[in-house]
């Protein structure tokens, strides 16, 4: 049994991180409408039914948050409003990230020089899902160490473990005018549900 805990832990965080991604990205069709989703520079199509989240497989692979090219994206209307769920609390950073706390969380912080672990999902605004750690490993990274977007130095730091936070994140810290592949474009506010998993 104590060789099964840590499978049985990681199956449990999977399937709560999952379960948070789809209660945040409900996506319910209009008026009887399906709701249809495609990746950049593919063909192919699902169809979310019945407030389900539409996956397509491979839409997400690309760029995480620490840089890289993206390969495509997933386009998703954005949520409906009035299911839309409300934050615990709302905070603006003195840089001016918005952070939004949708679970409050417990034990170990994180701060700056340790190693966070967490299941993200990034959006643009319009609703399109550029990038999202919930197809594979969780990402960790060193905080405040520049290794990621500074939008996320900022807006990471002070979660708890088991916090889920949305943060829109100004252009000037995230890819900037640059922007990020096809997917990102230049100067664009970027949005990421972030989960903290573990503090190291």
């Amino acid at each position: 049994m104590k060789k099964e805990l840590p499978y049985i832990v990681l199956a449990l965080i999977f399937l709560v991180a999952a379960a948070v991604a789809i209660y945040f990205f409900k996506i319910a069709p209009q008026d009887g409408e399906e709701a249809t989703t495609k990746t950049s520079g593919s063909s192919d199509s699902a169809t979310a039914q019945d407030g389900e989240l539409p996956v397509v497989d491979g839409a997400t692979e690309g760029v995480n948050v620490g840089g890289g090219d993206l390969q495509g994206a997933q386009q998703v209307a954005p949520p409906n409003e009035q299911q839309a769920p409300q934050p615990l609390r709302t905070f603006d950073t003195s840089e001016g990230v918005r952070v939004e706390v949708f679970q409050e969380g417990e034990g170990d912080e994180a701060v700056a020089g340790k190693t966070v672990v967490v299941h993200y999902v990034g959006l643009l605004p319009d609703g399109t899902i550029f990038d999202t750690s919930l197809e594979r490993e969780p990402f960790s990274f060193t905080l405040g160490t520049q290794q990621v977007i500074s939008g996320w130095d900022i807006g990471v730091a002070g979660m708890k473990i088991g916090e889920i936070r949305r943060l829109t994140i100004p252009s000037e810290f995230g890819y900037g005018e640059a922007g990020s592949g096809e997917v990102i474009p230049p100067n664009s506010v970027l949005i990421f549900e972030v989960q903290l998993l573990a503090v190291q």
